[in-house]
């Protein structure tokens, strides 16, 4: 899945770099999120390599301050560095609409206060510095990466460093995987969507400019906010792109929400690509056709890493705290869905466990949970491994019955669509494993594409 959403603040990427990671589902030691890396065509322009530097980001994203400038280095300098074109509009704060609005009715009440201070918080703007466009693994790819990874926990810990190595290598390679699906996204978006505007827009005037330079910093990260396991990558495009005339201007982001569904399914075949090639993974459409997974990790599996319900009802709510007191630590997620389930239970007669206390019962919950964790990890890790030595052939596919089957999603979900609609559609209705390179993506999927277009027009 490939989202697109305004980012204003730098500081949440950069915050789980340093901070640290739930290890409950790897039995890993608990560390921060990996260093961002710069990509894209305005990156390599401004000689933006390698990891990224959380002050440099600052400077460039925050201040827009040209990193070939050395005075950019130093926030002591930040104010005789060059500027990327015009600096972000200064707009007002809440804080400062909420006191011009006292200052406007200094006997206001309490109440009238509160009214005010809600209203400011509504009305207050902020500059949009980045467009922050997030490619999301599927489940299976994201429970997989867990799978290994905890295996190379369980054989370091059980002093194997050679396996360890082994498995770690099986780690890289996921995240890899979806760290290419996220560059083939962006650089799609890059291509394809890359425009700015020029004059004054109102009325149907304006014209749109080529801005084929984005400047994006790329953040992976494993975890959602619920601390389920998600492999997800974050990719923050700098609002301000070189223009084919030598200008630097803010970025059209309209475009790249127009593009959007065909860089997701570049992404997502990116991915699959990239790991059928390094370990012989298959992925295979799902059985409701919402998308592919890979195969081995089941509807079951998928579900027991993917804690959906949350506590909302006093009684969850009472359960979370005593799990909470009693094993000393705040519930997992797997182990807060568990205890939601429990509570439902709360007032019909729930299955018998010798009359066991409240302490047991939570012992209980937190015992079955790991050997859950640890059950399905493991064998998922063994199963994938030993079904790559036996991968099977390419899936068999007809372009004519492809275009039909894409025609007919097309006219069913929608009256009007766009190119980037229609190859979303080619993508949906291809199979899982075409046993192709992760270069022939593009090429295949627009060629199918364009002859869908064609016969439409023709």
């Amino acid at each position: 899945m490939l989202s697109v959403a305004s980012g204003h603040d730098v500081g949440y990427l950069l915050g789980p770099v340093a901070g640290g990671r739930e290890s409950y589902y790897t039995g890993a030691v608990a560390a921060g999120e990996p260093p961002g890396v710069w990509h894209g065509a305005g990156a390599e322009l401004l000689g933006l390599r390698g990891a990224v530097d959380a002050e440099q980001m600052q400077a460039v994203y925050s201040h827009l301050l040209d990193p070939r400038d050395p005075a950019s280095a130093s926030p002591a300098t930040w104010g005789e560095a060059d500027r990327l074109g015009k600096a972000h509009k200064n707009y007002r704060s809440a804080k400062q609409v909420y006191e011009a609005a006292l200052a406007r009715e200094p006997d206001a009440g309490p109440e009238r206060r509160a009214e005010l201070r809600a209203e400011a918080d509504r009305s207050a703007r902020s500059a949009v510095s980045f467009l922050d466009v997030t490619f999301s693994a599927p489940k299976s790819i994201s429970v997989l990466g867990v799978a290994f990874e905890r295996m190379a926990a369980d054989a370091r810990a059980a002093g194997d460093e050679e396996a360890a190595a082994a498995w770690d290598a099986h780690v890289r390679a996921v995240e890899e995987a979806v760290l290419a699906g996220a560059r083939a996204a962006v650089d799609y978006l890059q291509d394809r969507a890359g425009y700015a505007r020029v004059g004054h827009h109102g009325g149907g005037a304006g014209q749109w400019i080529d801005a084929h330079t984005f400047v994006v910093a790329q953040f992976l990260q494993h975890d959602s906010r619920d601390g389920d396991p998600q492999l997800h990558v974050h990719q923050a495009i700098l609002n301000r792109v070189l223009c084919a005339d030598g200008q630097w201007r803010a970025l059209d982001g309209q475009a790249l929400y127009q593009w959007k569904a065909a860089a997701g399914a570049i992404a997502e075949r990116v991915t699959e690509a990239m790991l059928a090639a390094s370990l012989g993974v298959r992925v295979e459409t799902r059985p409701d056709g919402k998308a592919r997974e890979v195969v081995g990790v089941g509807q079951e599996l998928r579900e027991l890493f993917s804690s959906r319900r949350r506590a909302t009802t006093t009684k969850a709510g009472e359960l979370l705290v005593a799990f909470a007191e009693r094993v000393g630590r705040d519930p997992s997620a797997l182990e807060r869905w568990r205890i939601c389930q429990q509570a439902t239970l709360a007032t019909r007669k729930a299955k018998s466990h010798n009359g066991e206390t409240r302490a047991q019962q939570m012992d209980r919950w937190a015992r079955e949970c790991k050997q859950a964790v640890i059950g399905g990890l493991t064998q998922l890790a063994r199963q994938v491994v030993a079904r790559a030595q036996q991968p099977g052939p390419p899936a068999q596919w007809s372009e004519g019955d492809v275009i039909e089957r894409a025609l007919a999603t097309l006219e069913e979900s929608r009256g009007k669509w766009t190119y980037s609609d229609a190859l979303r559609a080619v993508s949906d209705a291809l199979p899982g494993h075409i046993g192709i390179t992760a270069a022939d993506v593009v090429p295949l999927a627009e060629g199918l594409t364009d002859r869908l277009v064609a016969r439409c027009s023709g």
